[in-house]
């Protein structure tokens, strides 16, 4: 049974500066995400948290609803 009381990851972004990409990163232990240059934003976007859920599910063990 998942432990409920667990921090629950949140995709943050980190300090940025004018002129430079957004660059985001998981609230638990910091690895960055960016948005694929190569995509519309929106799609970008969608990529972006796609690879937030999975990070969270393999390496924080976090089910697939949080």
């Amino acid at each position: 049974m998942q432990d409920k009381t667990m921090e629950k990851p949140q995709l943050l972004i980190k300090p940025w500066k004018i002129g430079e990409q957004f660059v985001y990163q998981c609230s638990l232990c910091g690895q960055e995400f960016i948005v694929p240059e190569d995509r519309s934003p929106k799609e970008g976007m969608a990529e972006l948290w796609a690879a937030f859920h999975e990070h969270i599910e393999d390496v924080h063990g976090c089910p697939p609803e949080w």
